[in-house]
């Protein structure tokens, strides 16, 4: 692997690396991981934002925040998570090895949104928002909306933290990772939190980013789910094998 950068900074303030996230050739750098995935990189300048003061997990009487660089395992770590939204806690167990999980950051996992994260679509389903902050402004928006649009935040934007509505968790939920191996990517994952009067459902390693099947969860069809997850062919699964793990799956929910 081959790793070639003019500049390096690691600012402790968050105006400081705004500014430096805004200049040409500019790019973030949290946890790593993402670069062992590389055989070769050219950058003019990385900001590692690993030393600013956004690794942290806190509540208050609504909402639940986690800061950007916090790692998998510091949130698993956490008595907040640990010991009051367990369905939180299972969920990111399922995240790769413990050495991956040690270096993936929360905002890493997000910005990223791999096909098979585990992060995103336990975020979409509790209906998550994220605080994005620029140079220039601050915004909060809902996860699932910054999908669709992140590429109009890879430039100049850095992920502060994810906030996490409490009443969101709902009362019936369940995460699944399906893998060859508890270590492996994921070749499905499915996740769903219901209430007396709504139902969230989230399905990533489709393959394409992880989503929510919005109309799925006001038809409680499983043939308008199977269309609306359109799901594919990689080189691990089939289309056909993914659709009836996802059918399986949609049948002890939809039931």
């Amino acid at each position: 692997m081959s790793i070639q950068v003019e500049e390096f900074y690691s600012p402790t303030k968050i105006k400081e690396a705004l500014t430096l996230i805004a200049s040409e050739g500019a790019r973030i750098l949290a946890g790593s991981t993402t670069l062992g995935k590389l055989k070769s990189l050219k950058a003019k300048k990385f900001v590692n934002i690993m030393k600013l003061p956004l690794s942290y997990v806190k509540e208050d009487d609504k909402h639940i925040y986690i800061g950007a660089t916090t790692t998998i395992e510091d949130v698993l770590r956490n008595d907040i998570i640990r010991d009051k939204f367990p369905f939180i806690y299972k969920a990111l167990l399922q995240f790769g090895a413990w050495g991956i999980r040690e270096m993936a950051t929360v905002g890493g996992s997000v910005f990223t949104s791999f096909p098979w994260s585990d992060v995103t679509p336990l975020f979409l389903v509790l209906d998550a928002r994220v605080h994005l902050l620029s140079k220039d402004e601050e915004r909060l928006l809902p996860l699932d909306n910054f999908l669709d649009d992140k590429r109009e935040y890879m430039k100049g934007y850095l992920l502060k933290e994810v906030i996490i509505d409490k009443e969101n968790c709902g009362e019936k939920r369940d995460f699944k990772k399906v893998a060859l191996s508890s270590f492996d990517l994921a070749l499905l994952n499915f996740a769903y939190v219901k209430g007396d009067d709504f139902l969230r459902i989230s399905v990533g390693a489709r393959p394409g980013r992880p989503i929510r099947l919005k109309e799925t969860e006001k038809t409680r069809s499983i043939d308008v789910a199977l269309k609306e997850a359109n799901l594919g062919d990689d080189f691990r699964v089939s289309k056909k094998w993914r659709e009836e793990v996802l059918r399986s799956l949609l049948s002890e929910v939809l039931s």
